[in-house]
């Protein structure tokens, strides 16, 4: 089927609550903050007290102390789909939740690709191959700290064929662009 998106922006100020005060105060991670949110209206939404979510990170997680990837070019884009368990209860208990899961995972779950693509354990594969989620998460960092950096500089045209089979229902690109929270949403 076709692909739709929306674009949510939130404006510097209110932003700043999230990525500086938030993040301050419960020692999170940008990621972890969208995370929590995300996993919590997805929860609501479904009725379901955990949500498997595909998060894609930029695969450069230092794995070894003697691989020096500074002089590399490009992305090592890495996938994992993660299990979040939603609690009930206020906005501290889910932020701690959802922080101390995610920083449970060793390397940030890069660890998943390689067994599920190059382990010659037929069972492993398709037990890792059974989990399917249907929803991508993505943070992208920050850009253009002094106010200058615009979308354009982030375009980079289609990511895939048309024709090609979407492989999730729901698609979330998050950055920060001068300031303001940018989350791209297709479905």
């Amino acid at each position: 089927g076709s692909v739709a998106s929306v674009t949510v922006t939130l404006e510097a100020a209110a932003a700043e609550v999230l990525t500086q005060r938030l993040g301050a105060i419960f020692n999170l991670r940008m990621d972890e903050v969208l995370l929590a949110g995300l996993a919590q209206a997805v929860s609501q939404w479904t009725n379901q007290p955990a949500v498997l979510i595909d998060v894609e990170a930029h695969g450069r997680e230092a794995l070894f102390e003697d691989v020096d990837l500074s002089r590399t070019v490009g992305w090592f884009t890495s996938i994992a789909p993660i299990r979040l368990d939603v609690p009930a209860g206020n906005t501290e208990s889910l932020l701690t939740a959802v922080k101390e899961q995610l920083r449970a995972i060793p390397h940030h779950g890069i660890g998943y690709g390689i067994l599920r693509y190059l382990s010659t354990d037929a069972a492993l594969q398709h037990t890792l191959a059974a989990q399917r989620a249907e929803i991508a998460f993505n943070y992208l960092g920050r850009f253009g700290g002094q106010g200058n950096a615009t979308t354009d500089a982030l375009a980079v045209g289609a990511t895939r064929s048309p024709r090609m089979r979407r492989k999730h229902l729901l698609e979330l690109n998050s950055y920060i662009l001068n300031g303001r929270l940018v989350i791209n949403i297709e479905y």
